[in-house]
């Protein structure tokens, strides 16, 4: 039984590897997975040498309540410094930003918030009407 849970899980494009997101980083394969799971896509724009990223990703994205929302999602990390065309096409010109997207590779929304509470809120939001 355990064997066939993690099959599912594994077959369903959840976004929890233990207590951390667990991230793609290719946005084709991420929204490709999005698409095939019937799950809204999360990326994460960041630069790894920026520090207001790594503060972002300790103070939200690795928040307990974030991560437990993320398994709604296929989450994928952007490197803002190799993908400018991700960027554009997701209308970032900042970082961190983060983006709520379709399969299709359509925009749902930004992410607003930049605290864990809000930002757990908000992605909930997202995925309850995701397929409404």
């Amino acid at each position: 039984m355990r064997k066939v849970a993690l099959i599912a899980l594994l077959i369903g494009g959840v976004c929890v590897a233990g207590d951390k997101v667990s991230w793609t980083e290719s946005v084709a394969d991420g929204l490709k997975a999005a698409q095939d799971a019937g799950k809204p896509a999360f990326l994460y724009f960041f630069s790894p040498s920026d520090g207001i990223c790594k503060k972002f990703e300790e103070t939200v994205l690795d928040d307990e309540r974030v991560v437990a929302e993320s398994a709604k999602f296929v989450c994928i990390r952007v490197d803002c410094d190799k993908d400018e065309e991700s960027m554009k096409k997701f209308g970032v010109d900042s970082w961190p930003a983060c983006v709520f997207a379709k399969g299709s590779g359509d925009k749902i929304s930004d992410l607003e918030a930049r605290d864990a509470e809000k930002a757990a809120r908000q992605m909930a939001k997202v995925a309850e009407n995701f397929n409404k």
